[in-house]
């Protein structure tokens, strides 16, 4: 979706998506750092 799509949805505005997407995805790489240290 798109970040216009995803304010609409969210009734809010795109600067807001964004922040949160970011955070989001800051968080969810923070925790996968755990899974990728470990040697396969």
């Amino acid at each position: 979706m798109s970040i216009k799509e995803i304010s609409e949805i969210m009734e809010c505005s795109e600067g807001t998506v964004k922040s949160r997407l970011f955070y989001a995805t800051k968080k969810l790489s923070e925790k996968l750092k755990k899974f990728s240290s470990t040697k396969v």
